[in-house]
């Protein structure tokens, strides 16, 4: 069976699976002993001065690991008697007292608490945050193969270019006709004047 985050098989008085099988909360820890060794690490002695420190009975000490490298025990705190959750004013005070066990200190010496681990904490941690949205795609170019704002743009330009182009030609070509028949016009009178001026 396994056991959510947070969670371990419970145990009966004696350390061994609960008969039962059932998962209950726990604050697991993990401390070293850097005075001890294996040999003289005594585990009854630690979950007796644990239990005493925590105002719990003893079986509510889980021993999960005693390795050497000084000494490291890696226990947890199951809820007493049959109880599989811890109310979250205990959780609060067994993590406390976890994080500073001066009742630990008087019995062995020197602690190095590596990690206190609540229900809640593990939980969060076995958790993966939340997956980031997926990237956007690229909305594919229309017919024409671009972008249709940039199109409409050329085009109008290219539009106004021309026309302003084409006004332009006929503007000036309005002017030389203008002007040439203005000539035409103002010649004829000036010889007109000449013809009279020599008559007279």
């Amino acid at each position: 069976m396994t056991c959510e985050p947070g969670e371990a098989l419970k145990r009966d008085s004696f350390g061994g699976v609960d008969p039962a099988c059932r998962c209950s909360q726990v604050v697991s820890a993990t401390m070293t002993f850097p005075a001890l060794t294996v040999e003289t690490f005594q585990p009854d002695t630690f979950k007796q001065t644990t239990a005493d420190g925590l105002g719990l009975q003893e079986t509510s000490v889980v021993i999960n690991s005693v390795t050497a490298g000084s000494v490291i025990v890696d226990f947890h705190i199951q809820p007493e008697g049959v109880q599989l959750t811890f109310s979250d004013d205990i959780t609060a005070q067994v993590a406390t007292v976890l994080a500073n066990p001066t009742m630990l200190e008087a019995a062995f010496g020197e602690v190095v608490v590596e990690t206190v681990q609540t229900p809640q904490q593990a939980t969060d941690a076995a958790t993966p945050p939340p997956s980031p949205p997926p990237p956007q795609q690229p909305s594919p170019p229309a017919a024409g193969g671009g972008d249709d704002g940039a199109d409409i743009g050329m085009i109008v330009g290219i539009a106004c270019g021309a026309g302003a182009v084409v006004l332009g030609a006929g503007g000036f070509l309005f002017y030389k006709k203008r002007k040439q028949s203005v000539s035409q016009q103002g010649g004829g009178d000036a010889l007109a004047l000449q013809q009279q001026g020599s008559a007279a």
